[in-house]
C-alpha cells in the first residue's frame, strides 16, 4: 500500500471484515478503525508477551491507545516518523548565523532567513507540504511554540483559530516569501530534497527519513557531509509513524501476534530501518548505531523526546482534512501571488475554516 491509497484500502478491510491477519497503519487512522469495531485489541498478557509498554518511546506508546479507553491497547508501535530542519552549514556561517540558535523560535526562524537573503541567496527556505496531512504536521510546531493547540485533548473545542495559534499560523506563512520565486505551488518531497541537494535552497525542513537520501546524494565518506546541519524545529516537532493492529475476523490469532512479535523484534528494527530510512519505534534499537553515534541522528532522536504527537480523538480526520487541505491552498496561493498580504488572506480563512469545523463537528456550541 501506498500512504496515499491506504486508508482507503484498510476502510474497505474493515468495512467487508476480510483481507490480512496484522496491518500497519498511520498512527492517526486508529481512532476510526477502531470505532468500526474491527480492530482486536491486545491483552494484558499479549503485551507483556511483546516486550511491555518500557520498550517503546513514550510518545510511541501515547499513540496505541484512545482517550475514551486508555487501559485498551489497540496497536504496537512499529514505525517512528518526526520533523526536522536541515541546513547547510556553511551558508548559515557565511551569513553570520549561530545555526545553535537559528531555529529556536519562529521568530529567531525568520530572522535567520532574512540574513540569509541578505547575504545573496535568493531563496533560503524550502517547506514540503503538498499533501494536506504533511501541511498540517509542519505547521503544528510553530502553533506549538506559540502555545496554542489545533483541537482540545478531548476533541470537543476547535482551537486553531485562538490568539495563540493565529500567532503560529502566520509566523510560518510569512516563510513564503523566503521560497523560491519561480514556484507557484508547494512541491512535493523529492523536488523539494532535490532543491537542497543541489544547494538552491540554504534551510528546509521535512521528514528525518530525508537524511539518508541526502547522505547518499554525496557519498556518507565525503567532506560534504559534514557541511549537513539537522535542528529541531522552533516548537516541539511533530511526531507520528505508524502501528501494526490485529484484525477483529483474524482466526489465527497466535499466529498473528507472533508475526507481530517478530516484526517489533530488536533486530527486525535495526535491519528494516537502516535499509529503509525509517526510524524504530523501540527504545533499545535508538541506542544502536547510528542513532546514538552519529551526530545527524541524534537530532532526530531529540526530535523524539521532545516532540509531540496530535490527538487520538475520532473527529481528527474530519480536523486533518478540512485544515489540512485550507493550509495547502493558502500555501499555493500565497506562492502564486508573492506580493499579497499574508496576514490578510491567512487570518480570516483560519477563522472561517474553524466556524465551518465547529458547525460540521457539533463541537463547541
Amino acid at each position: 500500500m501506498t500512504w496515499d491509497g491506504g486508508w482507503e484500502r484498510l476502510s474497505k478491510i474493515a468495512a467487508y471484515q476480510f483481507g490480512p491477519d496484522v496491518s500497519q497503519i498511520g498512527t492517526t487512522w486508529l481512532d476510526s478503525l477502531v470505532t468500526t469495531g474491527a480492530v482486536r485489541p491486545f491483552t494484558d498478557e499479549q503485551v507483556e508477551m511483546l516486550g511491555g509498554t518500557e520498550l517503546f518511546f513514550p510518545v510511541s506508546w501515547q499513540m496505541v491507545s484512545l482517550p475514551s479507553e486508555q487501559s485498551r491497547v489497540w496497536a504496537i508501535p512499529w514505525l517512528a516518523d518526526v520533523r526536522v530542519i536541515f541546513y547547510w552549514r556553511d551558508m548559515l556561517e557565511e551569513a553570520g548565523v549561530d545555526a545553535e540558535t537559528a531555529f529556536q523560535t519562529p521568530e529567531r526562524v525568520e530572522k535567520t532567513m532574512e540574513r540569509l537573503q541578505a547575504s545573496g541567496i535568493d531563496a533560503p527556505w524550502g517547506g514540503w507540504g503538498d499533501k494536506k496531512n504533511v501541511m498540517l504536521q509542519n505547521v503544528a510546531s510553530w502553533i506549538w511554540s506559540a502555545g496554542g493547540d489545533i483541537i482540545s485533548a478531548n476533541g470537543q473545542q476547535i482551537l486553531f483559530d485562538h490568539p495563540e495559534a493565529m500567532q503560529g499560523f502566520l509566523a510560518y506563512f510569512r516563510l513564503h516569501r523566503y521560497m523560491p520565486p519561480d514556484l507557484d505551488r508547494v512541491l512535493e518531497s523529492s523536488q523539494i530534497l532535490n532543491l537542497f541537494a543541489t544547494r538552491r535552497l540554504a534551510v528546509m525542513m521535512g521528514a528525518c527519513s530525508w537524511l539518508d537520501g541526502i547522505l547518499s546524494a554525496y557519498g556518507k565518506t565525503s567532506d560534504v557531509v559534514a557541511r549537513i546541519g539537522l535542528a529541531l524545529p522552533p516548537g516541539p516537532a511533530f511526531v507520528g509513524g505508524s502501528n501494526l493492529i490485529v484484525w477483529q475476523h483474524a482466526r489465527r490469532v497466535q499466529e498473528a501476534m507472533a508475526l507481530v512479535r517478530f516484526l517489533i523484534s530488536k533486530q527486525t528494527q535495526l535491519d528494516f530501518c537502516r535499509a529503509g530510512s525509517f526510524l524504530p519505534a523501540r527504545l533499545d534499537v535508538l541506542s544502536e548505531s547510528p542513532y546514538a553515534t552519529d551526530v545527524h541522528y541524534q537530532v532526530i532522536v531529540e526530535a523524539l523526546k521532545t516532540g509531540r504527537a496530535f490527538p487520538m480523538i475520532p473527529k481528527w480526520g474530519d480536523v486533518e482534512e478540512e485544515l489540512g487541505k485550507g493550509l495547502v491552498w493558502l500555501w499555493n496561493t500565497l506562492l502564486a501571488n508573492p506580493g499579497m498580504d499574508s496576514p490578510a488572506l491567512v487570518k480570516p480563512y483560519i477563522e472561517a475554516t474553524a466556524q465551518r469545523l465547529t458547525i460540521m463537528l457539533g463541537i463547541g456550541v
